[in-house]
């Protein structure tokens, strides 16, 4: 449900769907199927220790629209460096990413394929050159995901102090410089500019979970262990090839565009 008088978000009763059912029935097997593996997590001092998965989808705001990714286990908490160091069945592990993954959801939305239609990197384009990669990037999530203008300001000054942006960064060591930023953006990106501030982020995710079902069903057909983390994907590293088709296939057909993995 929506936030409560105590910031806290309720689960709330609903009414099963053809929909839920069928999420249910495959993550069931999914659940099933991982719990039969062995998942090794890096401790301290060469130890390790198993991580009990049990996964499960969960939606936002009382819509089957909104939220909807999977979560369940502890390496969903870890940093990607430890999470390289887990084993599957005793097996080193390779992991996957969806690049830009929301940005091109939400270029899709406007009916623009983007990396057919460029060759760049979508952070990196000529009109925001004035701007590190990183500072683009955190722009482009926030104001995909916060409802007003106010709230994109806030947010970006909250990341700036949190990674001491302009201490890395000559271009937010200046005044109202979170102003400019926006401007450019919507200077920068027009196809999609009348969905920034439209909390579009709570859509995308549940995008990314029907892509993570699609690839669990892929996997679990070829009897492949494989780890879900929103956009990313885990697996033993000699399925990474198998895998990375799998999720190319998922993406496009939720999505209805390509995507790059990498």
């Amino acid at each position: 449900g929506k936030l409560d008088s105590n910031k806290q978000k309720p689960i709330i009763p609903y009414i099963d769907t053809s929909r839920s059912k069928t999420d249910r029935k495959l993550l069931a097997a999914y659940n099933g199927f991982i719990q039969k593996q062995e998942i090794m997590l890096p401790q301290s001092m060469n130890e390790w220790k198993p991580d009990l998965i049990f996964t499960t989808r969960i939606f936002s705001n009382g819509s089957w629209n909104e939220g909807g990714r999977l979560f369940g286990g502890e390496f969903q908490n870890q940093p990607k460096s430890e999470r390289s160091k887990i084993l599957i069945n005793n097996q080193p592990v390779s992991e996957i990413d969806i690049s830009n993954c929301h940005a091109t959801m939400a270029f899709a939305e406007a009916g623009v394929d983007w990396f057919a239609s460029h060759s760049q990197d979508l952070y990196q384009i000529q009109q925001m050159g004035y701007w590190p990669r990183e500072v683009v990037k955190k722009a482009f999530s926030i104001v995909l995901n916060v409802d007003n203008e106010t709230s994109a300001i806030k947010a970006l000054v909250r990341e700036a102090t949190r990674e001491y942006w302009s201490f890395a960064y000559k271009q937010v060591d200046r005044p109202k410089w979170y102003h400019n930023l926006i401007a450019d953006l919507k200077l920068a990106y027009p196809e999609i500019a009348p969905n920034f501030f439209r909390a579009r982020g709570l859509h995308y995710m549940c995008k990314e979970g029907e892509i993570a079902l699609l690839v669990i069903k892929g996997c679990l057909q070829r009897k492949i262990p494989v780890l879900t983390l929103h956009d990313s994907y885990i697996m033993p590293s000699q399925y990474s090839v198998p895998v990375t088709g799998i999720v190319r296939s998922a993406f496009e057909k939720v999505v209805g565009v390509n995507c790059v993995v990498r």
